[in-house]
């Protein structure tokens, strides 16, 4: 459980520091982006890109481990995509409610 908690920080960490990037990247060039908004579009995309991945993966032929791999990354990251997506909304709206 520990390990599964692990691998989604790591991948939240580096979904918010992507989102970071871009927002400062556009700040720069003049143009203000949301965050949250930022942060939920490339969660969005991390887990069509997971999903994708998981279902190359059971289609393609393999030997007697067929289709492990895609379960196992649909098991661990597809949870942390659809809870880092809830966080985000509700953040969003409570800072939207204070504003």
């Amino acid at each position: 459980m520990r390990e599964y908690v692990a691998i989604n920080t790591a991948a939240g960490a580096v979904i918010f520091l992507v989102s970071l990037l871009i927002v400062r990247l556009a700040k720069h060039f003049g143009k203000h982006l949301s965050i949250y908004k930022v942060f939920g579009i490339l969660d969005v995309i991390w887990g069509i890109m997971v999903l994708i991945t998981a279902v190359i993966e059971f289609v393609t032929p393999g030997g007697d481990l067929h289709g492990l791999f895609g379960t196992v990354v649909l098991l661990i990251f597809e949870p942390g995509v659809i809870l880092f997506l809830l966080a985000d909304i509700l953040l969003y709206r409570m800072q939207s409610k204070k504003k």
